[in-house]
Order: C-alpha cells, then structure tokens, then sequence
C-alpha cells in the first residue's frame, strides 16, 4: 500500500528538487518514513505539491544518490532498508542544511533542535545599539570598502572581546571575520588543499562537515573521551593520516559539552608541534564558564589559530567574529578572507564595536550565561545531573543501550518535541552515538522547555524499561 505522505517543501534551501530530498532524508531520519515504505508516485507527488513531475523526479532521484531510496520498475520507490543503504552512493557528509528534523507542518512543536541562545532583550540592546550607531557614525565611511580583516577600530574590539573570552591578543593579530562559518572556510581555505586530511572529534559541528565537503577536504576523526580528543588517538591518527589541521571545540564541546583541563591541552599541544598540525580551535561557547579555561592560543599561538563569534552571547543576527593569528598565519589568512568575503561588514562590525565598548555585548553573554546555568539545572532536575557540565546552551543526552537515536526522534517528535539527532554531528558516515542533543535555550517560555523535557525524561524512562532483559 502506497504512503499517505505530503513532504513541506517551502522550508530549507536550494532548489524545489533538493527541498524535497531534504524533506525526504528529514522525514526517514525522525522516523516518519520507515524503511520499505512505497513512497507516492511522481506524477501523484507532483499533482499534490503542484511542482512539475520533473521537479519530483530529480527529488527522488537526489534522494536516490543519497542512498535513502531505491526504485523497481513497475513496483514503484521505496524507502531503502539499513543493509541496502550502506553500499549506497552519494556524499559522504551531510550538508549542514539537512541537519535539523523539520517540525510536522503547522504543528505545535517544542524545537529544541536549533541551538539559540535565549532571545529574550536581544531586539532592544540590538535597536538602542543600531539608533546610537546611526546618530553617532560617519555612515558615509562605512559604506565604502574597507581592509578584509576589519579596520582598526574594528580589531581593537575585537581585541577587547577576545580579552573578555579571557584570551589575550594584540589589536594587531586580531582580524574580523563574517561569522565562525566564514572563519573557519577561510582557515581550512589558506592552510589545506583539495584531498588534505582534517582531523576532528570523532563527533562535530555539522558546519565544519558541511565545509570540508564543500571544498573537498577529508575530515577524519579521532576518538574522544571525557576531555575531548584523546591524545593517543590524536597522535595515532597524525602518524597515519599526515594531517594539516586539527579542528577542535575544546570548551563545551558541540555536541558532548566535553572541557578538555589545561594539561591535555599541553599534550595536545605537544603532539601537533612534532607532526607539524595547526590547532583550529573554535571558540563558540567559551563565554559561558567562569573562569575561564586557558586557550590552546594562549598555549602555542605559534601552532594554533583562535575562533569565535558573537553568534551565541548576543545574537545569532550578528554574523561577526574574530580570529587571533600570528604574523605567518596572517598573511595567507588575508588571502583567502579577501576571497571568500571581501571584507566583513563594516556596518555590522560598528555595531559590534559599538556592543562590545559599551560593555552591552559582555552583559548580553552574560544573561546568556546564567539562563544557560538556570536551565542546566531544570534540565538536572527532570533529566538526572550531567556529570562535570555546570552550565552550557546544550546537553548531550546518552540514549537506553538497544534503542536507536531515529526511533527516539521520532517518538519525542510525536509528543511535539524535536531534538538534534546525534548521528548528524558523527564525522564517520554510519555512525550512530545512541544519543541526542537538547538545546535548551532554543525555547523561550521556561516553561514549555519544562514541559519538553518531561516528556523527554519519561519517553528515555520507558525505553530503558522497554530495553531491559527479563529474568
């Protein structure tokens, strides 16, 4: 019988063929589509979502390529099963947009999928900042072009913010940058090439997987334990792989909350020095602890660059951020900054300057922090206490041993709640951590993310009850 299935294809991006693969992948990866179910025709699809049969021919072909369908002639297209998925084609990562499950259509779902800092106050510090900026700026000067690392008065914020993250940093190894996503291109973009190895946590930001396929560089991972990247491992996988760069998020790591201690940095540390690696570390959550933790920069700038943006303590809207480099790392980092983005916005890097010299910027990340470290609490009190993770904008959930993640996504989205699944964050194609991350800012009503986590918390109860032997 075939499926009574209508995909939403005016969400996502590129075009009509693509948001249909990505609403097909969304759909199998939450559960809604199961493996071996006949999918409609392309002619009844088309007829349903009014695209040309064309648009859904491609669609099911993309999806197809991605080893998520596969079709018999006059049987019809049928969800693939695991075992016949797994000697698929296709990508070997997953684009960042097809990271998130899409929301059922016009339901009330509690999204804890996308991990937002907590909005509230953001649009008036934002609108008193901008009104000050407009009465008080030469908006003539900047319009015009300005350096591709940000103009002087940009960097000395910039070097004033760093100085907040609790790294120090000269104006003068300071360049500003259109956001982490733009920083980190530009970074893998000036110190590898097409084929290169990458090394990172064996788990990651799906942005810097979504980058090493866009430019054709391998990501390989090294395995992780409490600390993040385990320093056997890391040195194993520099005498296999030869790798460029090492990318890292060694402060509450995405997705793990994983805090590497000052001394398995200087281990780090010592292992890219002999095998020649450049240390990335992102940065994007270090504004959260108190004190703050020492930087692999503050280590060996000399073998590292520093990441971070102002995405997560003001606001997702201010796509500025700021990179410490050194002089050698400088000058091929102007390169590819001019390449990929010209210059950052000088609009939006005053109004950064403007947030960070009235201190408005510190006590946004601030608020951020301390909703962060209220809602870790909440979360403690239904979900259990997380081990070693007193405050973070998320929180790594380890599922039941015998229940896999997209049947655990699949029911909390049928309570009306989505949650990231952890495969996506997995470096190897395949792998499957048992576990989904909760960000617990993305919802501002207090309690509904009460509400949310509850039926999380009984949903994980009854499938440790359901995976327990009987005796």
């Amino acid at each position: 019988m075939m499926l009574a299935w209508l995909p939403d294809i005016d969400r996502g991006y590129g075009d009509a063929y693509t948001r249909l693969a990505d609403a097909i992948e969304g759909a199998i990866r939450s559960g809604r589509l199961k493996a071996g179910e006949r999918l409609p025709t392309h002619r009844a699809l088309a007829r349903q979502l009014g695209v040309a049969i064309s648009t859904v021919t491609r669609g099911y072909a993309e999806a197809t390529d991605r080893g998520l369908l596969e079709s018999t002639v006059g049987r019809g297209t049928f969800v693939r099963s695991a075992a016949n998925a797994s000697t698929a084609r296709g990508p070997e990562m997953r684009p960042m947009e097809r990271m998130y499950v899409s929301a059922v259509p016009e339901a009330d779902i509690i999204d804890l999928s996308l991990n937002h800092p907590l909005r509230e106050g953001a649009g008036k510090s934002l609108g008193d900042s901008l009104s000050a900026m407009i009465a008080g700026s030469d908006l003539d000067e900047l319009s015009l072009y300005h350096p591709p690392h940000g103009n002087a008065e940009h960097r000395a914020a910039g070097s004033e913010w760093l100085r907040f993250m609790g790294v120090e940093a000269d104006p003068g190894d300071v360049m500003v940058i259109a956001g982490g996503q733009t920083g980190l291109l530009s970074i893998l973009l000036a110190f590898a090439r097409r084929g290169d190895v990458v090394l990172s946590e064996s788990l990651t930001w799906p942005g810097a997987l979504a980058i090493a396929q866009s430019v054709g560089m391998r990501l390989e991972s090294v395995e992780m334990d409490e600390e993040g990247i385990d320093p056997e491992r890391f040195e194993e996988a520099c005498k296999h792989f030869a790798p460029r760069l090492l990318y890292t998020m060694p402060t509450l790591q995405n997705p793990t909350t994983a805090t590497a201690s000052v001394g398995r940095r200087q281990e780090i540390v010592r292992i890219a020095r002999e095998h020649g690696v450049l240390i990335v570390e992102d940065d994007a959550y270090g504004f959260i602890l108190s004190p703050r933790v020492t930087s692999y920069w503050e280590i060996a700038p000399e073998t590292s660059v520093y990441l971070t943006s102002l995405s997560k303590p003001i606001a997702p809207a201010m796509r500025i951020g700021y990179l410490a480099a050194r002089a050698p790392h400088r000058r091929r980092l102007l390169g590819t900054l001019r390449a990929t983005t010209v210059m950052p916005s000088p609009l939006l890097s005053e109004l950064a300057a403007r947030l960070i010299r009235s201190g408005e910027g510190a006590e946004r990340a601030n608020f951020q922090a301390d909703a962060a470290f209220r809602r870790q609490r909440l979360a403690d009190r239904i979900l259990g206490p997380e081990s070693g993770v007193p405050v973070s904008l998320h929180r790594w959930l380890p599922l039941p041993q015998g229940i896999r993640t997209s049947d655990f996504v699949a029911s909390t989205l049928g309570q009306g709640v989505a949650v990231t699944p952890g495969d996506v964050f997995a470096v190897r194609p395949g792998d499957d951590p048992a576990a989904v991350r909760i960000c617990l800012c993305a919802e501002p009503d207090e309690k509904r993310l009460e509400r949310a986590l509850t039926i999380i918390a009984r949903l994980a109860e009854a499938d440790r009850s359901a995976a327990l032997p009987v005796v």
